[in-house]
């Protein structure tokens, strides 16, 4: 059954407070009624921010959203259909990563601003399998996806800009991949743990600019964090974002927060750690989310992009 528009509005509100880390009341949310689709040559609400809300395999459906305001600007049928994670650039394109739905092997998607419709379409490898999240080197224009086989074994494909050309595929000996992102000079970090078990151990590991493998750095997040889930460029720092727990609490009392990383010496260690203002940790399981990112911007560290259209 496809979820209705205020399901994505509601989603798209908690994105928008851990962004803005604040804990005063949000702009009201409200879903607006039936709006003209775009193409990718005639983007939508041009000038305003916009984000990208994408249903899980469950509900293969699509919404683009005004930012602040919440409000629904239009709803269509990504693809691939099978959504499997979502990423953006400081140009403006989203990327959609999933599932081809013909051969059933990895593929990812380019939208340019405010487009419903894919400017380029891509499918990794000849494997079945799919794309569970991306992030783009906004130095190169380079998308690297990270791909999950059915087979359970995972690897990085790294295309070059615009999803052109034959992706360099790139595995590890980390058993689970969970996220990959680019730093400022190019570097690629992925982030992976042993298993689902209750205290699972958390890995990281790079590939520098130019590399050919990535490579091992010892990860110490402390005591406390019994997760993790996504590691990315916040500007300054590269962060980890999961769960603290301050003592030994379940799962519902654990708080969202984000580990800003010393890395030296194939070592990291947490510079500073920040605990998101919605305080309990919640769960966008059934959804993703990108939009449009400020060129020469910084955002705060969370798993979701929010920003200004493209410049000029």
């Amino acid at each position: 059954m496809k979820p209705s528009a205020s399901r994505y509005v509601l989603s798209s509100c908690v994105a928008a407070a851990m962004l803005a880390g604040c804990g005063g009341s949000q702009p009201p949310i409200g879903a607006s009624g039936a709006m003209p689709q775009v193409d990718a040559e005639r983007p939508a609400r041009s000038g305003q921010p916009l984000i990208y809300a994408f249903g899980s395999f469950l509900y293969g459906a699509a919404a683009v959203m005004d930012y602040p305001s919440g409000k629904l600007v239009t709803e269509f049928a990504p693809k691939p259909s099978s959504v499997g994670g979502t990423c953006s650039d400081n140009h403006g394109n989203v990327y959609l990563g999933g599932r081809d739905e013909s051969s059933t092997y990895p593929a990812i998607s380019e939208y340019a601003y405010g487009a419903t419709s894919p400017s380029e379409y891509a499918i990794a490898g000849s494997t079945y399998g799919v794309v569970r999240g991306c992030s783009v080197d906004n130095t190169t224009g380079n998308v690297a996806a990270l791909i999950e086989y059915d087979s359970a074994a995972f690897a990085v494909a790294v295309f070059q800009p615009q999803l052109q050309g034959t992706p360099q595929l790139y595995g590890d000996s980390i058993p689970i991949f969970l996220s990959v992102g680019y730093n400022e000079s190019s570097d690629l970090f992925l982030l992976g743990v042993s298993g689902f078990q209750k205290r699972p151990t958390k890995y990281l590991a790079e590939l520098p600019e130019g590399g050919s493998a990535f490579e091992p750095i010892s990860l110490n997040l402390g005591p406390h964090v019994p997760e993790v889930s996504a590691v990315q460029w916040d500007g300054k720092y590269v962060t980890i974002e999961g769960a603290y727990r301050p003592g030994e609490g379940k799962p519902k009392t654990w708080q969202e927060a984000v580990y800003r990383l010393k890395i030296s010496s194939s070592t990291a260690t947490v510079s500073q750690r920040i605990i998101q203002a919605l305080g309990v940790k919640t769960s966008n399981a059934d959804y993703f989310f990108a939009a449009t990112t400020p060129s020469g911007s910084s955002k705060s560290p969370v798993k979701t992009a929010i920003g200004e259209p493209p410049a000029g």
